[in-house]
């Protein structure tokens, strides 16, 4: 029964709008805010070579003091330089969390990671997934060309955590933030 001035929606119909409107609310489509300029491209990249240098040397220092010390040291030390290949993995999977919401690479030009429906600049617990894809080579390929399509610069993992990297320190944006009285 419909009443005058009011949808009623029931079944398929409400469950299809449901579900509409809940992946444009995820990607963006629906409501979206911005809070910042898109980043411009040689500044992410050179965020990113900062990031994969740390991820470098957390990878191949203690390989190489390893190996320059091998037949000096005893095996229990020479196999704990190994350690150093999961630990440059997780640098590189976990590096926007364990930097506290925003990677060494990206403080270091200046940038931050936001949360698109405050603005707040985001903590460990919102980006731990963001570089997920990073350490398959294919899948970091496809995400960096559609970031460099995107009208707002952000990666796939981006979309789907409602994250934008923006030009602005976590202080500063979360000052303006303030400022603004949100």
């Amino acid at each position: 029964m419909r009443t005058a001035g009011v949808g009623c929606k029931t079944g398929a119909s409400a469950i299809l709008t449901f579900l509409a409107t809940t992946h444009h609310a995820r990607f963006g489509l629906m409501g979206e805010r911005h809070y910042g300029q898109k980043v411009i491209l040689p500044r992410r990249i050179k965020a990113d070579v900062v990031d994969g240098a740390v991820t470098a040397v957390i990878l191949i220092v203690p390989l190489l003091v390893g190996q320059a010390i091998a037949g000096h040291a005893p095996d229990p030390v020479l196999r704990a330089t190994l350690l150093s290949i999961p630990a440059g993995i997780l640098y590189s999977i976990l590096r926007d969390a364990i930097g506290g919401g925003t990677s060494l690479g990206k403080r270091a030009m200046g940038l931050t990671i936001i949360r698109l429906d405050d603005g707040r600049a985001c903590t460990p617990r919102h980006v731990w997934a963001r570089d997920l894809l990073d350490p398959i080579p294919m899948l970091s390929l496809v995400d960096f060309i559609g970031m460099c399509v995107d009208r707002r610069g952000q990666k796939l993992m981006d979309k789907w955590l409602g994250v934008q990297v923006i030009e602005g320190s976590r202080t500063a944006v979360d000052a303006a933030r303030s400022r603004r009285g949100r």
